[in-house]
């Protein structure tokens, strides 16, 4: 919706990303970065949180890069399927989105391509 530039249904969203936060596995994360995980949930439940009590646009766009940090790190080291992390080196911020079309929730219409999808972070090991 971000990237409509809409709010409607963000904070429920916000909402259930932070709830779901608490069912993220540490036994997805094997290796070297099993031990820098164990932070990520809690800053993904903590940007969630953020985003769900902005109160406008310009707020939301602020606290999204609060959540987005640790969720391209959790997608960086967990690689889901599907899921691409795209960075707009304007804002300078990063997100997760699904599909190849870039569709920028930082400046919405202004700039909605503008951003790249980062090679390779969708791939499983």
């Amino acid at each position: 919706n971000l990237a409509s530039d809409k709010t409607d249904g963000v904070a429920d969203s916000a909402k259930k990303i932070e709830s779901f936060s608490g069912n993220l596995s540490a036994s997805l994360v094997t290796g070297e970065h099993a031990s820098h995980y164990m932070s990520i949930p809690k800053n993904i439940a903590e940007g969630a949180k953020k985003m769900a009590l902005a109160k406008d646009i310009v707020s939301l766009r602020a606290a999204l890069i609060d959540l987005s940090k640790p969720m391209v790190m959790w997608t960086s080291m967990s690689k889901p399927s599907g899921i691409n992390v795209v960075y707009c080196s304007m804002y300078p911020g990063s997100w997760l989105q699904k599909g190849s079309k870039i569709r920028n929730p930082y400046y919405g219409s202004k700039m909605l391509s503008c951003g790249q999808i980062i090679p390779g972070m969708d791939e499983k090991k």
